[in-house]
């Protein structure tokens, strides 16, 4: 795994965060689209009126509802996608055999840490915590 890869944790998360509320947004804008009609319908048997309530799209505004549909669907794949990337990365990071840079790695991919933070953090200065980071990086590419 790259840095770059491993750097896009955050932004992945945020971007769950973020379509999560969108998708909430338009859900709650699919309930007010939808009309309640309560009308009344005669019961065949007795011939009494039987109030019925019916729910469902306007006639005249079909397409805000069905945009709002796909648009549902683009995001739940989005998330489910940012899901697994953001999940490749926790188990990249995980699998670190080395204890001391496995808590590196998630101090500064998963938690966001500045180096500085890291290194405090982990007990070491900030320089060796990134030289531990490049050399384990470079040691996976030659994988």
């Amino acid at each position: 795994m790259t840095k770059k890869e491993l750097s896009r944790y955050f932004w992945l998360r945020h971007e769950i965060a973020r379509q999560k509320e969108r998708l909430k947004l338009l859900e709650d804008k699919m309930q007010r689209e939808t009309v309640t009609v309560i009308d009344s319908g005669v019961q065949y048997r007795n011939g009494k009126a039987k109030a019925c309530r019916m729910e469902g799209i306007a006639e005249v505004d079909t397409a805000v509802p069905a945009m709002i549909i796909v648009l549902q669907q683009e995001i739940r794949e989005n998330i489910k996608q940012a899901e697994a990337c953001a999940a490749k990365i926790e188990s990249y990071i995980q699998n670190i055999e080395d204890p001391r840079l496995r808590e590196i790695m998630r101090c500064r991919f998963i938690d966001c840490d500045s180096w500085e933070r890291v290194g405090k953090k982990n007990y070491i200065s900030e320089d060796y915590a990134r030289k531990m980071v490049r050399q384990h990086i470079k040691k996976m590419d030659r994988l």
